[in-house]
């Protein structure tokens, strides 16, 4: 008692907290209190941006886009940096061969740009976003919070993980990859028929496909065939009814499938930037299909 007590050496936490326990009569709430420092410091691996988005099991697609946008190199400096990190369901989103095509040798600038307008000069955290509040993207186009419980960024894009802190700055796991205005992805590498073959979802729709005799429709190229088909996915076919779709693929119904085909497609391009509510598009069956809404999904006939 009335003694000062020094700590040398290397001892783990759970030694501290040994010793401390033996000392609880006299100094022991200060080697508790050091203990629990041990503990803290040994769990925190701070990493820089790149290292910490090459390192979620998240963001896997990102970080390959960053190598091949040699785009590594830039996100491991000084920094501060905030970066608005879509996540592989993200890129999985924009449909199927998308990212197959940013990630070639002839599409690099495209994917530059579209990288660039999720990293910013600043250390941003959530706690402080205000409703309205812009910031501005290495693209020098504005990212805006418009909504803050919960965080949504450009309307309609969640944060899903925010606030991972890096030694040079900070990392916001996203729902949606964000496009810059005005920007226009490359031209696809595959066509309407071999997109289908890129993910297990469509399969019963390349089935139609081939059962109605359309893939000469959904293989044309040249303007004057260019068309946009709103793919039914499995489960769409599955929740028409029991046994529905698998007679739809019947030759004795292949001009009902037909049909039904025809009126998920429309002529010309139509990517989500060019939809709007209210918007009547004319199917190639004859019919209308209107859009209802376009945010926070798209929303056609009133069904999403």
């Amino acid at each position: 008692d009335g003694e000062n007590l020094l700590l040398s050496g290397s001892v783990s936490a759970a030694e501290a907290v040994n010793f401390g326990t033996q000392l609880m009569k006299g100094k022991g709430l200060v080697v508790l209190a050091l203990a629990t420092s041990f503990l803290h410091c040994a769990s925190q691996t701070l990493q820089h941006v790149a290292g910490q988005i090459g390192e979620l099991a998240s963001t896997t697609f990102l970080y390959q886009a960053l190598e091949t946008a040699n785009l590594v190199i830039a996100l491991q400096g000084i920094g501060p940096f905030t970066v608005f990190a879509p996540s592989d369901a993200a890129w999985d989103a924009l449909g199927p061969g998308v990212k197959d095509t940013l990630l070639l040798s002839q599409n690099t600038q495209y994917l530059v740009s579209l990288i660039q307008y999720h990293v910013t000069y600043e250390r941003l955290v959530t706690t402080n976003f205000a409703r309205g509040q812009s910031f501005t993207a290495w693209s020098a186009d504005p990212i805006t919070v418009t909504g803050v419980k919960p965080i949504r960024i450009n309307t309609n894009v969640k944060v899903l993980t925010p606030d991972i802190e890096c030694t040079n700055g900070y990392l916001h796991v996203i729902d949606k990859v964000m496009i810059p205005p005005g920007y226009e992805f490359p031209d696809p590498i595959r066509n309407l028929l071999q997109l289908t073959g890129l993910v297990d979802y469509l399969s019963t729709f390349r089935k139609a496909i081939a059962s109605a005799d359309l893939a000469e429709l959904m293989t044309a190229v040249g303007d004057d065939n260019e068309i946009t088909v709103f793919a039914p996915t499995d489960a769409a076919f599955l929740g028409m009814g029991l046994g529905v779709g698998s007679s739809l693929l019947l030759e004795a119904n292949k001009d009902r499938l037909t049909q039904l085909l025809m009126y998920h497609a429309t002529k010309g391009q139509y990517p989500t930037s060019r939809l709007y509510p209210t918007q009547l598009l004319m199917s190639l069956e004859g019919g209308g299909v209107s859009v209802s809404q376009t945010s926070p999904a798209i929303v056609l006939n009133g069904k999403g």
